[in-house]
């Protein structure tokens, strides 16, 4: 099975009691894309997207003025659904706290192979430099805040987080039902949430 790795750099850990964390009630988790983000490459979502849009559209148009708002939108929205999921542990210590706090994460970089590029590339450049060096990678640069649910306040800012997975989507998965263990997005930000959520809680 392949495992996200997230870079080994050390963060400081916040100085906020763990006893004031407990106190947050998790209400709402988001993940959105920079604006000035460096690179953006999804096929996965994207080829969907096209799907979605090839009924939508009539005969013979391909884009119209707004299809980069809503291939942004249905982007983002897949990218939530996500976090949701993977930020659960997170969420499940945060539900009985009185102060009610958001999770926004967003993501800088974000490069997934496709499918057809982890298959012919990466059989063609095995056979110049090996099978382990020609490995496409998945790469996705992120930073988080906590913020009040009611003021917008920023109670806490995760710094920007490098994580890397040694391939692109997978065909099978053998040893994982979770729904998105194919999924290169959601393999990194399962490394991306359990880091943070051990950040946030204090875990060791």
């Amino acid at each position: 099975m392949a495992v996200a790795v997230a870079a080994c750099a050390t963060i400081p850990q916040h100085q906020i009691p763990i006893q004031e964390v407990t106190s947050w009630k998790l209400v709402a988790i988001e993940g959105e894309f920079a604006p000035d983000a460096t690179m953006i490459s999804w096929p996965r979502v994207n080829d969907d997207f096209q799907a979605k849009e090839k009924e939508r559209l009539p005969a013979g148009v391909v884009e119209d003025s707004g299809f980069k708002r809503r291939r942004l939108a249905y982007a983002q929205a897949e990218l939530t659904e996500r976090l949701r999921h993977t930020m659960e542990p997170v969420r499940a210590s945060l539900t009985t706290g009185q102060r009610p706090v958001k999770i926004a994460v967003v993501v800088e970089k974000l490069v997934v192979p496709s499918l057809a590029q982890s298959i012919l590339l990466g059989a063609a450049m095995a056979l110049v430099v090996g099978p382990v060096a020609a490995q496409q990678k998945s790469e996705m640069v992120a930073r988080a805040t906590v913020t009040d649910a009611r003021t917008g306040a920023v109670l806490l800012a995760y710094p920007q987080r490098f994580v890397q997975l040694p391939s692109g989507d997978k065909l099978l998965s053998i040893g994982d039902d979770d729904r998105y263990a194919k999924d290169a997005v959601g393999l990194m930000l399962r490394t991306y949430a359990k880091d943070f959520g051990k950040w946030l809680l204090k875990q060791t």
